[in-house]
Parts: structure tokens; C-alpha cells; sequence
């Protein structure tokens, strides 16, 4: 009923064949049947005869601040720096622990250096700004009708991980000098002559260098808790221009983490497309929306200045909630949730077999979201549906077995 280790999927091994009825089934017939797992609330045998109190407490195992499990309508895309894709040719790097599939289909260094999973911008490399260009994918942002800000397409949050590649004396300056920059330009939905209108995302809230959060969750093995530090965030500040700038000052020195303080460091901004001036304009609502004043695409323009030498990790973009999710802030109840809907089950007798990330088929701006949560619960996501794009299950990294 507790476990001493991280749930993962060699402890829940299957080997006989598994059936079961999407969204329920007469527990009549699931026996006639010989239903052995059970997704939806009509639970067969022990689970309907002990008449369990809510028989839908195990179908979405997540209860977050607005009442939906947080990958669901987790929108974003998380472009790696060292990563330089061609969307019409994939190939599987099974040596990338990451599985990354999103990235740039321009880079302006030469010799660029990957070393560390990571993209090595420094003070005497050859290169041209912008040093990254042409995100991918760009064109699956979507506006919503949807009162909630968090999943509604007109509220982004754009995050950057990267660090010092020195740490050293040498490279300790904490001034307001830039180090890096981006300026993210907007596509508009093409008329019927193909005329593409452009303009650039302005930015209402930057960074806030002198509020730090930490990124870690706390999981308890039934006897002690552990905390698994992910290191510090920046808070946001208001701010009104059309160029995320990260300078000296953000980026921890050696003296920083000779007092703890992790050298990655991830600093946000955020942007509002709402349609309302002096806000950005709308997203548009599908891959078929015309109208002209709706974005259908964004770039991600990177502009690296030699003052600091630096390894960029990524740059991800997406909304509130993706935001929450990847910065830690379901982790712990996400956990505790999965913990006690399986001691509920090994109440009855049955026992926990995998997650279900996902209700159905799932867009790509929810990828990266399926991702975190198969890795967080120990590879133990299956989803009853998937793209067919061979990309989905190389970046989920579902463990069957």
C-alpha cells in the first residue's frame, strides 16, 4: 500500500492479454466478457459490488486549481537550441535522452558547438544574428472560446533555460549588458492571393531578476519525503516592448553557485493575444480559419550578443498552464493524486496498470505535456489513441509492457 521507490514501469509488468470497455461496461457483461481493467464508471465485479463512492475518481486522476487533469489543454511547444529540424524528414536520435522533435530550421553559427545537449554560444565563435530562426512547429497556436486564461489561446508565457558556459572569474559580470535577445514575428492568415501579412508579438510582462522561485516537488515513499530540486525561476514584471532581452545580471556566476544556487537558470515573459489593442492580435481558431486580422504562425528570431559565454537549453512557449506544469507546480499533487487512487484500488484487490495521458487523440501543442507526465509517473502512460506521425511516440517515450 506505500512503495519506498519512484513508480515505474518494470514494477507493473503485464503478461496476460488486457480487456477493456471504453467508458464502462454492465458488470453482467464485463464477467460474461472476462474484463480484467477497467477505464470509465461502471466498474465490473469488486469495484461495483463494494459500491465504491465515486466511480469516477480513478478515470482523471488529477483535481488541479480549475478542475481538469493539467496536461489536458497543456498547449506548447518547446523549440531545442542545438536541435535543427527538417520537417519533412525525420529521423530518430534514440542517443537524445530528451527525444527532442521541435527546434529551428535555421542556425547562424558556424561549427556550432552541441556538446552537453545544449547549443554553445560564445565570446569568439564565427556567427550571424539572428543565430536561431524558423521555429518548428510554429502553426499550431490556436485562440479558444474559453473564459479560462490559462487554456484559452490569448495568454503566453515564453520560457528560456540556458547558463553560463564559464564559471569562473573570468565571466562574472553582473551588469545590465545584453546576452541574449528575442523578437518573435507573427504570420497572418493568407488571403486568397497568398499575400501574407507580418508584424512582431509585443511583450507586456519581463523579467524580474530580484524574485526567484524554486522549481522542486516533494514526493513522500510512506515512511520519508524527498524534495528533487529543478532549479530557480525568475517572476515577471510589467513591461510593454517587442524584444525579450536576458542580460549579465540574470545569469548566475560562480560566486552564485558556490552558495547553492543551480547555474541554470529558466527567466520568462509573457504576451497576450486578444485581439484588443495595444494587445496582439488573435490566434486563429483552426487550421482552416481565413480571416486575415487572425495570426496563423509566429517566428522565433535569437539574437546572441558576445558579452558572456553561454549553452542554451531551450526555448519553450505556451500557455499558463503548460507554464504551471513544466515549472513543477502540479508535480507533488500529481504524485500524492496517483498515490491514493492506488492504494484505493489495492483496497479492492485490484491493481494500478498505467495512465491514460490523454482522451483520445492528441494535437502536437499537447506533446510535450504527454511527455512530462509519462516521465514523472515512471513511464507508465498508454494512450487509446495517438498521431500517426512516427514523431508522437519517439518524443512520448511510452514504456509497454
Amino acid at each position: 500500500k506505500t512503495y519506498a521507490t519512484q513508480l515505474n514501469s518494470d514494477s507493473i509488468k503485464q503478461t496476460h492479454f488486457i480487456t477493456c470497455a471504453q467508458w464502462g461496461i454492465h458488470p453482467k457483461m464485463a464477467r460474461a466478457l472476462k474484463v480484467n481493467c477497467d477505464h470509465g464508471d461502471y466498474c465490473p465485479d469488486t469495484l461495483t459490488s463494494n459500491n465504491l463512492s465515486e466511480p469516477w475518481q480513478m478515470d482523471y486522476i488529477w483535481r488541479p486549481d480549475d478542475n481538469a487533469a493539467p496536461n489536458h489543454n497543456s498547449r506548447a511547444f518547446s523549440y531545442k537550441a542545438n536541435l535543427i529540424v527538417n520537417p519533412n524528414n525525420f529521423s530518430p536520435n534514440y542517443n537524445d535522452p530528451e527525444r527532442n522533435i521541435w527546434g529551428f530550421r535555421y542556425c547562424g553559427i558556424q561549427g556550432r558547438d552541441t556538446s552537453g545537449n545544449t547549443l554553445a554560444l560564445t565570446t569568439g565563435m564565427t556567427y550571424t544574428n539572428p543565430v536561431l530562426a524558423y521555429p518548428w512547429m510554429n502553426n499550431k497556436y490556436y485562440s479558444f472560446d474559453d473564459p479560462n486564461p490559462n487554456i484559452n489561446g490569448q495568454h503566453f508565457i515564453i520560457t528560456v533555460n540556458l547558463r553560463r558556459k564559464d564559471l569562473n572569474i573570468s565571466d562574472s559580470a553582473k551588469g545590465t549588458a545584453p546576452v541574449l535577445s528575442i523578437i518573435l514575428p507573427y504570420y497572418l492568415c493568407p488571403t486568397n492571393s497568398h499575400v501574407v501579412d507580418t508584424g512582431v508579438i509585443n511583450f507586456d510582462a519581463l523579467p524580474d531578476s530580484t524574485t526567484k522561485s524554486s522549481m522542486a516537488y516533494t514526493y513522500y515513499d510512506g515512511t520519508n519525503y524527498h524534495i528533487i530540486n529543478r532549479g530557480i525561476c525568475y517572476g515577471m514584471v510589467s513591461g510593454n516592448c517587442n524584444t525579450f532581452t536576458i542580460t549579465q545580471a540574470m545569469l548566475p556566476n560562480h560566486l552564485d553557485t558556490i552558495g547553492g544556487i543551480s547555474p541554470d537558470i529558466t527567466i520568462s515573459a509573457s504576451f497576450t493575444c486578444n485581439g484588443i489593442f495595444p494587445k496582439n492580435k488573435l490566434f486563429k481558431i483552426n487550421d482552416n480559419d481565413t480571416n486575415t486580422s487572425h495570426i496563423d504562425s509566429i517566428g522565433c528570431n535569437v539574437y546572441y550578443y558576445p558579452n558572456s559565454s553561454i549553452q542554451l537549453n531551450y526555448i519553450r512557449i505556451g500557455n499558463p498552464r503548460s507554464d504551471k506544469l513544466f515549472k513543477g507546480g502540479y508535480d507533488t499533487i500529481a504524485h500524492n493524486t496517483l498515490q491514493s487512487g492506488m492504494d484505493i484500488m489495492h483496497n479492492f484487490g485490484y491493481q494500478y496498470f498505467r495512465i491514460d495521458p490523454n482522451d483520445e487523440w492528441c494535437p502536437e501543442d499537447q506533446w510535450d505535456a504527454i511527455r512530462y507526465i509519462n516521465l514523472l509517473m515512471g513511464k507508465t502512460t498508454v494512450a487509446e489513441g495517438s498521431s500517426v506521425d512516427a514523431r508522437y511516440l519517439y518524443h512520448v517515450d511510452c514504456k509497454i509492457k
